[in-house]
């Protein structure tokens, strides 16, 4: 990454913070299992891998508290910043916020109670180092709760917006949220990187939206500031491609026009040897 340069993490602070707001309903309760999959008990400290603007990291100070800690960590300062106030926000002062690049993970060895990662692991460059140095920093049978996507098909929410895109030929990017998507090959990186009891199940995330076209401008909240080839074209184009999106998102409207998008998630409970 060139030095001083925004990523496409950075840029996309602002529109994390909006969605968020109206998806806290639906992701909450991802936040919830995590912690839970993750043992976490008061008094714990906690990592939480690729926090973005710090989810479930002030779920798990919450937690924890009055004496336990919170490190969230991302390679986006700009999402941490988000984050950060976030927690004053909310009057969270056990969460301590560190720019760091999971693939660097470099937390000492068997210091920390719990990890818990919300759908960051897929874009992990090297999946199975990072998991290792994760599962070392772990004490002795502790755990690491991370979520993931489902497959393409049972995932709505993401799949329904990228199928218009291929239709607008705008490239998806590097990223690719459905990398661990089977239950088999996440399983098989956590036993890779030396975890000793691997368990991946699955649950539902239930999106809903008053409206198709509440789902489009949820959508455009959280995406629009990163589909640059869109936003290079001219505005008809755009605002077609914006109708495009909510024509696709009808079959998903029922009774009274509410929208509603259940959306597959896996879930990975790995515990180090006891």
């Amino acid at each position: 990454m060139e030095q001083g340069k925004p990523t496409q993490w950075d840029i996309a602070s602002d529109a994390f913070l909006r969605s968020s707001k109206i998806n806290e309903p639906f992701e909450e309760p991802v936040n919830d299992r995590l912690i839970e999959l993750a043992e976490v008990e008061t008094g714990h400290t906690v990592v939480d891998v690729a926090t973005g603007i710090g989810d479930p990291a002030l779920s798990a100070a919450r937690r924890v508290s009055p004496t336990g800690r919170v490190i969230a960590t991302d390679q986006s300062s700009a999402m941490l910043a988000v984050a950060a106030s976030r927690a004053r926000d909310a009057g969270l002062t056990n969460i301590e916020f560190r720019q760091l690049d999971v693939n660097a993970f470099d937390f000492p060895d068997a210091t920390i109670d719990a990890i818990v990662c919300r759908w960051g692991l897929m874009f992990l460059s090297d999946l199975t180092d990072a998991l290792a140095r994760m599962r070392r920093s772990l004490k002795r049978g502790r755990c690491l709760a991370a979520a993931t996507w489902s497959e393409p098909n049972k995932v709505p929410i993401i799949s329904v917006r990228r199928s218009v895109m291929r239709a607008f030929d705008i490239p998806a990017g590097p990223n690719d949220p459905f990398r661990l998507s089977s239950v088999a090959a996440l399983k098989a990186s956590a036993v890779s990187a030396g975890f000793d009891k691997v368990d991946v199940t699955g649950s539902v995330v239930a999106y809903e939206y008053p409206s198709a076209q509440a789902f489009v401008d949820a959508q455009r909240a959280m995406h629009e500031s990163r589909l640059t080839t869109l936003l290079a074209r001219p505005a008809e184009q755009q605002a077609e491609f914006w109708r495009a999106l909510g024509a696709a998102a009808q079959s998903y409207t029922g009774a009274g026009g509410v929208l509603r998008m259940p959306s597959e998630i896996l879930l990975l409970a790995a515990r180090t040897r006891r």
